[in-house]
């Protein structure tokens, strides 16, 4: 792995895999978090977005494995529901016995975002983060999700890992509690429309790195977990 094909357009599961072993539980599960969050566009089901909630939550410390563990049985049960109401497929096996084992598209699609959502809390948080990003890339085709792509998904992964190849280290003067106190009701709020706001406190504090006002200004999309965030409220 180089820096050029880091900020290139390389595969973010290539990206993925380099930073897996380098990185935290919490990264990796606030990573497929953010590209489930993606796919809350196109979905209603409370069980869904509740898993991703719940995923969050964990990576923060909120939740136990318990509670994921709970959560997954009951995506499992209501994607069995969805099934046999919706579809008539009674069996595990999710066989629809009048469709000679072939499901009709439209439950392919929906058996495809359960399964996402399920991978989201994998009990290894590198599995949910690799197995979300595989299914999300490999698996939607039809439904109008089609922005979960790659490069989607590598934005999205590298707002959260930064550039390993230029680790920034904080400068204790920037800390301003204005600085502290805006980062902290982003994180908090998810309100990442105010990281522009962000960049002129840090520059107001003294901050001359390039990189973090840069990205503070940048476009995004920013999500919980951003590296620059992080940076400022010492998570890790």
């Amino acid at each position: 792995m180089t820096e050029e094909i880091w900020l290139g357009p390389a595969m973010p599961t290539i990206l993925l895999g380099f930073v897996s072993d380098k990185t935290t539980g919490r990264k990796l599960r606030l990573f497929a978090v953010a590209v489930c969050r993606v796919l809350e566009r196109a979905v209603s089901e409370d069980c869904l977005i509740d898993a991703v909630q719940d995923c969050e939550q964990f990576a923060d410390g909120f939740l136990q494995k318990e509670d994921l563990a709970h959560t997954r049985e009951m995506l499992r049960r209501s994607k069995r529901d969805y099934l046999a109401l919706k579809f008539g497929i009674v069996d595990q096996g999710f066989e629809n016995p009048h469709s000679r084992g072939r499901l009709p598209k439209a439950a392919n699609d929906w058996i495809s975002i359960w399964n996402i959502h399920e991978s989201c809390i994998a009990p290894e948080p590198r599995n949910a983060a690799r197995d979300v990003l595989w299914r999300s890339i490999s698996t939607i085709r039809t439904m109008p999700i089609r922005d979960v792509s790659t490069s989607v998904t590598g934005t999205i992964l590298r707002d959260i890992f930064g550039n390993p190849f230029r680790p920034i280290a904080i400068d204790p003067r920037w800390l301003t509690s204005t600085v502290v106190d805006l980062a902290s009701a982003i994180y908090q709020e998810k309100a990442f429309d105010r990281m522009p706001i962000l960049a002129d406190a840090l520059m107001d504090a003294g901050c001359d790195n390039e990189e973090i006002i840069a990205h503070c200004r940048g476009e995004g999309p920013h999500v919980r977990g951003c590296w620059a965030v992080d940076l400022l409220l010492g998570k890790s």
